[in-house]
């Protein structure tokens, strides 16, 4: 007798604890669908239970709003240059349409763009003291207003070739001067690459050969004294890109002798000045600068710029070189190792206490460029294979010895035998003559590259590598096949790259998705070639394309965790039915009928949406084509039975989706009827 009334206080105590819960579940619901942040008190409503009955735990709920919400900084950043953007495109289509009517002359709309760039740096130098991020915005915005200013007089004919020039380089260095004495990395960011890109956007400077002699070191010269002065990484990076894209962009319009002055200036500022910063800075002899917001959340990425250009910067002065100077095998086998040989020496002078990391550097790039001006004093295949000796040595010794530095410079060996190996596929064209010497040296580059994609157990670097390799080994195989065989290796190539990332050996899946996509492609291409009568139909081809949808299904139904191999078997039946019907509209539109029946069946049987969607898209497909062209294209007894077979498909399938189809689950049920008793 005692139970009932406990087991009945029990049940009221849970009840209105649940109805509790629904309330304050409904109160955060409504607070993360209105509300950025939580409020610190919230107010609790007029219904809210007494604190004591609040459950501990439910103060931990608004953690979900913070996930999903953006941050504050970037809905600021967004916003703010989508308005400035926003707002002067509106005023240069305002002013293009005054001068184009004949308002305002072209003077008045520099006079007036000028202002604007005036207004904006002064703007956001009233607000710097409070809000530094949103000034460096304006302020860099008003640089750019004047430096299209200065580039709209140009084009515009109000000022001549030169002095718009010198009015755009006055408008870089005061960026550079503002940024250095404004503590802001955004502004001097812009002025580099704004300096950088005058020589592109004025073009009528471009065959002056004094421009690669002066100009490019000279924005090298202003771009690297900031960072000398500031230390901004940032800074160093954008004008080492920078300069060497304009180096590249500008390498066959001047003269040879002012392109090689100007690499090798270039090169060489962006090796000693990194350098000398990290020296001084060993040394306590550079005042430290206020840190930037966007130093800060570019560190993980810059921490190591000194570094990497010192060991790029000799590999890509190199490169640029070579097609700036006409020298022979042994004279640049004696520059590379030359240029070791002077990294060397800088090695031995920075042996001491506090640059020993920098010693390191040096020597990694010293080593490398020795061994690279060795292979290059041999020829040819022995070249290449060199090459792959160098790398697995350097591996393994590197692996060996802990020699972090050993290991990059084999990933750079690497790179360089891989390009070695396109480069020579390029000049060979598709499926050239190749010669046995040259097909065992090049698989050998190939085989070592895929080994160290597969035994590299650095994620970052394995899909580096994998990707690298796997995309090497592509061009290399048209370089060398033609179909039918080319086909048949693309295809056992993806299937042999799928089955190392499915076994998880080796991170495949970027390449491996674009080596679909090709194969996919290609045989639409021949489908559709094969349509237009470009080419012969062959009952070959049209066997040995079968194999790519079949990989790419069996793939699918083996590893069904991404649905990629699904989408590309689809594609690729598709694009077989195009090929394998040629000319003829009717067995192509029959055939994409077929498949998008079957397709939107097997959806509806396993509830997949995806595949419902690739049904009736297919179907989609198939009916308009059957509308807009076979309509007029086939034969009219033709054009009758299309009509007609595909309606009864469409009837047929209306019919058993519900009945035979769909899930049992999903089925009506039959009605029941109660059995008749009899009156007694």
């Amino acid at each position: 007798m005692v139970a009932v009334p406990a087991l009945r206080d029990s049940g009221w105590v849970i009840e209105e604890r649940l109805t509790q819960l629904e309330r304050r579940i409904t109160r955060l619901e409504r607070h993360a669908g209105f509300a950025v942040e939580p409020a610190p008190h919230p107010v609790p409503d007029e219904d809210s239970p007494p604190a004591p009955m609040a459950p501990p735990h439910a103060v931990a709920a608004p953690v979900t709003v913070e996930r999903v919400k953006l941050s504050i900084s970037t809905s600021e950043a967004v916003l703010k240059w989508a308005g400035i953007a926003l707002v002067v495109l509106a005023a240069a289509f305002a002013l293009g349409l005054a001068v184009e009517r004949g308002w305002v002359t072209p003077t008045v709309r520099l006079l007036a763009s000028g202002v604007v760039a005036a207004g904006l740096f002064l703007a956001g130098q009233r607000i710097r003291g409070r809000r530094r991020v949103f000034a460096d915005t304006l302020q860099g915005a008003g640089f750019v207003v004047a430096y299209l200013t200065a580039l709209g007089a140009l084009v515009m004919g109000v000022v001549g070739g030169g002095t718009g020039f010198v009015a755009m380089i006055t408008v870089t260095l005061a960026a550079l001067l503002a940024a250095a004495s404004l503590d802001s990395p955004p502004i001097a960011v812009l002025a580099v690459l704004g300096g950088l890109a005058t020589p592109l956007l004025l073009e009528s400077g471009i065959d002056d050969p004094v421009i690669l002699g002066w100009y490019v070191p000279l924005m090298t010269v202003a771009g690297l004294a900031v960072f000398a002065w500031t230390g901004w990484r940032s800074v160093a990076v954008s004008t080492a890109g920078a300069s060497w894209v304009l180096l590249v962009a500008l390498l066959d319009h001047s003269q040879r002798p002012f392109v090689a002055v100007a690499v090798i200036a270039v090169g060489a500022l962006l090796w000693l000045v990194p350098l000398l910063r990290t020296v001084l800075e060993t040394r306590d002899r550079l005042a430290i600068r206020s840190s930037h917001v966007m130093e800060e959340r570019l560190a993980p990425f810059l921490s190591r710029t000194t570094e990497r250009l010192i060991h790029t910067a000799p590999i890509v002065t190199l490169l640029l070189l070579v097609p700036v100077l006409d020298l022979s095998r042994g004279q640049w086998s004696a520059v590379v190792a030359g240029t070791g040989a002077l990294f060397a020496c800088v090695a031995a002078a920075l042996a001491r206490p506090g640059l020993r990391d920098q010693a390191f550097v040096h020597v990694t790039v010293a080593a490398m460029l020795l061994a690279v001006g060795v292979a290059i004093a041999l020829e040819g295949d022995v070249l290449l294979v060199a090459l792959a000796l160098q790398v697995a040595v350097l591996v393994v010794v590197g692996e060996r010895l802990d020699h972090r530095p050993m290991r990059w410079q084999a990933l750079v060996t690497l790179a360089i035998a891989l390009v070695a190996v396109i480069a020579r596929a390029a000049d060979r064209g598709p499926a050239g003559p190749v010669e046995t010497a040259e097909w065992v040296a090049e698989a050998t580059v190939l085989g070592v590259a895929a080994w160290r994609a597969i035994a590299d157990r650095r994620a970052e670097v394995r899909s580096l590598l994998s990707f690298s390799a796997h995309m090497v080994a592509v061009g290399w195989l048209l370089s060398v096949l033609s179909e039918p065989g080319l086909v048949v290796a693309a295809v056992g190539l993806y299937a042999l790259t799928r089955l190392v990332e499915f076994a998880e050996m080796g991170d495949f899946q970027l390449s491996n998705r674009i080596h679909a996509a090709a194969l996919v492609i290609g045989l639409w291409w021949f489908g559709s070639a094969q349509y237009a009568e470009l080419l012969d139909s062959d009952v070959v081809r049209v066997g040995v394309w079968a194999v790519a949808p079949v990989t790419f299904a069996v793939w699918a139904w083996l590893d069904r965790r991404t649905r990629g191999d699904a989408i590309a078997a689809y594609a690729a039946v598709l694009g077989w039915i195009v090929l394998a019907a040629g000319t003829s509209d009717a067995w192509i539109t029959t055939g994409w009928v077929v498949v998008g029946l079957a397709a939107l069946a097997a959806g509806v049987r396993t509830s997949l949406s995806q595949v419902q969607v690739a049904g009736w898209s297919t179907l989609g497909l198939a009916t308009t084509k059957l509308l807009l062209h076979d309509l007029e294209s086939t034969d009219p007894l033709v054009r009758i039975a299309l009509f007609f077979g595909i309606g009864l498909a469409f009837l047929a399938l209306a019919y058993l989706l519900p009945t035979r189809i769909a899930p049992g689950d999903s089925r009506p049920e039959s009605p029941v009827v109660a059995p008749h008793s009899g009156a007694r």
